[in-house]
Parts: C-alpha cells; sequence; structure tokens
C-alpha cells in the first residue's frame, strides 16, 4: 500500500561499494578519534543505551600544575572568555604529553588586564598556540587584538559552527572538538590534575 515502508540496518562491511582505502581509513584514523559509541553508531548502526557522552573520566585524573614551564617542553593553551557572571579561563597543556599543567583565572578583571596578563602567559610559557572560541561575546575583540600582539591563535566555533574541522582556516566546530576530546578521555590519553 502507500504506507509501506522499509527499513534497513548495515554496518560498513555490508557496503559491496565499498573501497578498501575507505576501510582502511573507517578502521585506522575515525576510530582513533571518534568514541566507540559514535564508531560503532555511524560504521556499525549500533546504538548506545548510554546517556553518558564523557566516560571513563577518572582514569584521566593525574599529575599536578607546574609553577612555571620546563624548557625542554612545548605547550598549548585553551582560553574560554568569561562574561559577566563567569570568569575568563586559561588552560595550558603539555603538547606532547597531552595534560593540562597550569590554569589561569580571571573574575571581575577588565579586558585591558586579562588581554595583557595573557599576552604576558604566552611569553613565559612560550605557547606553541592558543585556541579560543572566537564567536563567542568578545571573541572577534579578542582575536583581532591577539592578532596585533603576534599571539598563535586558532579561532573555533564553539557555538554554532559545522560539525568538521576546517584545514584551510584552521577552524572547528564544536561537536567536532567535543568527540575528539571524548575520544581521548575514553582512551585515557588526555589528562589534568584533580584541583
Amino acid at each position: 500500500g502507500e504506507h509501506d515502508s522499509f527499513a534497513y540496518k548495515m554496518t560498513y562491511k555490508d557496503n559491496p561499494l565499498m573501497d578498501k582505502r575507505f576501510i582502511k581509513e573507517i578502521e585506522g584514523e575515525d576510530k582513533d578519534t571518534m568514541t566507540e559509541a559514535s564508531w560503532n553508531r555511524m560504521y556499525l548502526a549500533i546504538r548506545s543505551e548510554s546517556a553518558a557522552f564523557f566516560r571513563k573520566i577518572d582514569g584521566c585524573i593525574a599529575g599536578d600544575l607546574l609553577d612555571a614551564p620546563i624548557d625542554t617542553r612545548r605547550y598549548v593553551a585553551g582560553l574560554d572568555l568569561g562574561r559577566s557572571l563567569d570568569p575568563s579561563e586559561l588552560l595550558i597543556g603539555d603538547k606532547e604529553a597531552r595534560k593540562v599543567v597550569a590554569w589561569f583565572e580571571w573574575s571581575n578583571v577588565a579586558w585591558t588586564q586579562q588581554r595583557e596578563e595573557i599576552g604576558a602567559i604566552y611569553e613565559e610559557w612560550g605557547l606553541d598556540e592558543l585556541i579560543f572560541d572566537a564567536t563567542s561575546m568578545g571573541g572577534q575583540m579578542a582575536l583581532d587584538d591577539f592578532n596585533q600582539m603576534g599571539l598563535p591563535v586558532r579561532p573555533v566555533a564553539a557555538i554554532g559552527g559545522t560539525s568538521e574541522y576546517n584545514w584551510d582556516t584552521g577552524s572547528a566546530g564544536r561537536q567536532w572538538m567535543l568527540e575528539r576530546l571524548a575520544a581521548a578521555v575514553e582512551r585515557n590519553s588526555v589528562t589534568w590534575p584533580a584541583t
């Protein structure tokens, strides 16, 4: 009849047109950068009943914050620009070890002072990259300021934006970032101190 419908459940292995190159990508890079639940949903047509987005968090809590950078290490930072009721926060991570090593917070501090202190932190820690949400309130102003200061910034679109990484602009959408963070947490390949 007119209301007949059909549903199919197939895995990537069931696709007769699947190229070996795509299978290698699916079983390699995709599996390494996606959470198990996301990978199973996308490639095996298995929907997880678990509502938890981040799993195995306890295994990521390790180490202590540093008082100063270690000369032989390379660092990146993530900045969350605060609004009137919440603070701005800057986390510094050891790039190779994939662990948070320093944390700075500004509450009720004028942007001009925050900008100066972020510049001083950049100089002290020798940051390879400063990642922050340029779509947030004040994000474009901060981006302009950081560019004028010569800081190695990478803007992201944490609100809205796409679910993909844009290799031309170096920007990423919120979903893309969360998926990779969730996968790293699930594999315990990132760490942060308990405090």
